[in-house]
């Protein structure tokens, strides 16, 4: 095989060659030879951001600086988190129902001991703290990081305003379990995820498309078992919590951290500039699951020198209202026409290629779009996670090459 433009990510042996620095992700170009030569790209992200390091513990990277995660390159949409005082659950930005809390009982996800202890109250009651919340409609998501203590339930509710209109669900927080999913009059968890991130601490999360306009109150409860809501307490069990997160999206993303006000952590965006503007020309992406904010979005363009798109990876918001019905796509913008449908989760592996004025897409090991005559010339950059609101969220790899790969070898590199 010929020299490649760039490899970003796993090679052909599956080590990893993420690098970063500031305003750089280090890839690298491999010739026939196997002799790798670090090539640096432009990586832009205004503000801090979080990333769970290999230790399992929550870390801060600089501005500008690219995270990796489970040997993923992360690369996130703009997000805020509206949970004030996100690990101090007890100061009065949290009202407590029934409960109380002792702050700073345990080690965190941080590695400092400033986890917080939800105590559940001697009544017979919903134990929890909760704040008011945004009155808009639309996709929302809570999440919070939570251990077992005497108890091991918890509960995450979003009461969306209306009779009727909690949304609930349930985590068991010592097999790393989801138990019953509660939908609301009007309003419905589209997702609900636990996930372990190490010493017993687990990410939880829900996600509600919220129908009506009045305001929210958003509930992190203990519980002492599943679908249980209200019980009577004995005024000294309850559970530890941290990092609990509110933002507009259909998905929990990275944790971003609060005080007294909102937190916004800008996106990650990262350019792969051709050498030279390519008239034949391959490219493959390994990506994992989909994720869409709005309608008609994209986080992966292919354009010419002009900036213009030629390629785009994208979805609608049908993927989210329709799960039945997904609508993630490889999009040709200047055929106007759709060459792929993708699936929402699991790995994907994708080659698109131009060869004189055929253009071809390669998925899984099989050629699924040609387009004979394309009005498709050249191409000169890719811009991963392109638009602020949508992101294909983890890149295994991307590889480029400024000519066109047989249709054997896309599919030996896409199987």
């Amino acid at each position: 095989m010929s020299e490649e433009s760039l490899i970003l990510g796993t090679d052909n042996a599956g080590t990893n060659r993420f690098a970063a620095k500031t305003s750089k992700v280090l890839g690298y170009t491999q010739d026939a030879n196997n002799l790798y030569t670090p090539k640096e790209l432009d990586f832009t992200r205004a503000t801090t951001a979080t990333y769970l390091s290999s230790g399992n513990l929550i870390i801060t990277a600089a501005a500008n600086i690219a995270r990796t995660q489970s040997n993923l390159l992360l690369l996130e949409p703009t997000k805020t988190n509206t949970a004030l005082y996100s690990e101090d659950f007890s100061n009065a930005a949290w009202t407590k129902s029934a409960s109380s809390v002792t702050a700073n009982t345990t080690t965190s996800p941080s590695g400092l001991t400033d986890a917080d202890k939800l105590v559940e109250s001697a009544s017979n009651a919903f134990h929890s703290v909760y704040f008011a919340s945004s009155s808009s409609t639309g996709f929302f998501t809570l999440s919070c990081f939570a251990k077992a203590s005497e108890r091991n339930w918890l509960v995450l509710n979003i009461f969306t305003g209306v009779s009727g209109g909690d949304c609930l669900a349930w985590f068991n927080l010592t097999s790393g379990v989801l138990g019953t999913i509660t939908n609301g009059n009007g309003s419905s968890i589209t997702t609900a995820a636990i996930t372990s991130i190490g010493n017993s601490w687990y990410r939880c999360s829900i996600t509600i498309n919220k129908t009506s306009v009045v305001a929210q109150n958003v509930n992190i409860a203990t519980s002492t078992g599943d679908n249980v809501i209200s019980y009577l307490g004995n005024g000294t069990a309850g559970l530890f919590l941290w990092g609990a997160q509110f933002e507009n999206s259909t998905s929990a993303t990275s944790y971003i951290p609060t005080t007294a006000s909102s937190v916004t952590r800008n996106a990650d965006t990262l350019n792969i500039n051709f050498n030279d503007t390519a008239t034949d020309w391959t490219v493959f992406f390994n990506i994992g699951n989909c994720y869409v904010n709005d309608n008609y979005l994209y986080g992966t363009a292919i354009r010419n020198a002009a900036g213009q798109n030629q390629i785009i990876l994208g979805g609608s918001n049908n993927s989210i209202t329709n799960p039945s019905n997904p609508n993630y796509f490889i999009y040709n913008s200047k055929d106007d026409e759709t060459m792929y449908a993708l699936n929402q989760i699991g790995t994907k592996k994708i080659a698109i290629k131009k060869e004189g004025t055929t253009l071809k897409t390669i998925v899984n090991g099989s050629v699924v779009y040609t387009k004979l005559n394309t009005a498709i010339t050249t191409i000169k950059t890719i811009v991963l996670n392109d638009d602020t609101t949508f992101s294909l969220l983890t890149y295994n790899a991307v590889r480029t090459y400024e000519f066109a790969l047989t249709d054997a070898q896309c599919i030996s590199l896409t199987t």
